[in-house]
Formats: C-alpha cells, structure tokens, sequence
C-alpha cells in the first residue's frame, strides 16, 4: 500500500508537470487524465490506509524524485518524450502490481481497490 502510495503522488507530479512543460497537446491531455485519476485514486487509497490504521507516506522521495528532477531539466519534445517513456515504463508496473493484489491480495477491501484501479491504469497505459 505504501508502494502505490508514493508511486501515485509521484505520477500526479510528474503529470503537473507534463501539463506545464508538454510541448505536444496530446501529451498535455493524458497528462490531464492521469492528474485526474491518480489523485482520486489516491484519495481513495488514503481513505483505505485510514480505515485500516496504515499511515500512508506523503512525501516523494528517492527514485520517484530523481525522476522529477530529471524532468524539470527538459523541454520541448525531449521532456515529452522522456515523460511518455516514463508514463509507460511505470503504468507496466503499476498494472503488475495491481494485478497481482486484485487476483492474489488476502484483504478484500484491498483487491477491490486494486481490481477497480487496475481497469484505470490499463486504460492510461493503451492511451
């Protein structure tokens, strides 16, 4: 849970930064979509963790943020590329992992979750 939790703050981000700095419309609209999805599903993951005594991190750290910054050193068509690259390689990761917890997780709230937002995460990485 803290895996995605961190993962979906970090896509939120580096979307918000797509819709600043996306030279391409096409890039500024997925990146509009993902801002759109990844935070209200991270709100309803917030609201699980709640419901489940789990604090969640708010913070993004680490590989998320060497991303980011990496990112804001970008323009043009070279940060739409480096971020389209980067959506896809972390929208694969994201549907493994979600996945795996729809079919395999033991707590029922949390395949439900999972199973709900993979069907999302699918549809970002066809888009």
């Amino acid at each position: 849970m803290e895996k995605a939790a961190v993962a979906g703050l970090a896509e939120v981000e580096l979307a918000r930064l797509a819709q600043e700095k996306g030279a391409d419309d096409q890039v500024k609209k997925f990146a509009e979509v993902v801002v759109r999805d990844h935070s209200k599903a991270n709100t309803e993951l917030t609201q699980l963790a709640g419901e489940k005594g789990i604090e969640l991190p708010m913070k993004i750290e680490g590989t998320y943020q060497q991303q980011i910054d990496k990112l804001q050193q970008l323009s043009g068509d070279e940060f739409d590329r480096e971020y389209m690259k980067l959506m896809v390689d972390e929208h694969k990761k994201d549907v493994e992992e979600f996945e795996r917890q729809s079919k395999q997780g033991n707590d029922i709230l949390v395949k439900s979750f999972a199973a709900k937002n993979l069907l999302i995460l699918q549809q970002h990485l066809k888009m």
